[in-house]
């Protein structure tokens, strides 16, 4: 009686367990996380940038602490925020994503290229120049700042 029920049985039950209370808590967060995106979209449309990007930063400390933070996730969660009246947030996100990974290349690479495809060539210009700096030899940023220029 003294000795624990270490059965293997027992090991599962403790691992289902364990997992089920992680991924409550992942639910839980990315359900917070699902409403400061809609805030901050909605602050940003209504022109409050300064509450906007609160409520972005928020967000994106709840994903940091889900470990859910990464230059794939901020790609494809900017993604949802394309169209013209969210393009603020767009911006914004894609904005966060060269400031949280300063070293990615791709991180400015894909900021460069939205600037670029949304006529703010000055702003294009500075993300592809900073694409070179990091990476010497990317053709794309190269050929990107010569048709810029023209």
């Amino acid at each position: 009686d003294w000795l624990p029920d270490v059965t293997p049985s027992s090991g599962l039950k403790a691992v289902e367990a364990r997992d089920k209370d992680r991924n409550a808590g992942l639910n839980k967060a990315v359900e917070e996380m699902q409403t400061l995106a809609d805030d901050a979209a909605r602050l940003y449309r209504e022109g409050k940038a300064k509450e906007a990007a609160a409520a972005l930063d928020g967000l994106l400390e709840k994903a940091r602490k889900a470990g859910l933070i990464s230059e794939f996730f901020l790609g494809v969660f900017a993604y949802n925020f394309q169209s013209s009246e969210d393009e603020r947030m767009y911006f914004a996100i894609l904005e966060k994503n060269v400031e949280l990974f300063p070293n990615s290349f791709t991180a400015c690479e894909l900021l460069a290229s939205v600037y670029a495809s949304r006529g703010k060539t000055k702003l294009a210009l500075v993300y592809f120049r900073k694409v070179l700096e990091l990476d010497p030899g990317n053709r794309n940023a190269s050929k990107m700042i010569k048709e810029l220029q023209k």
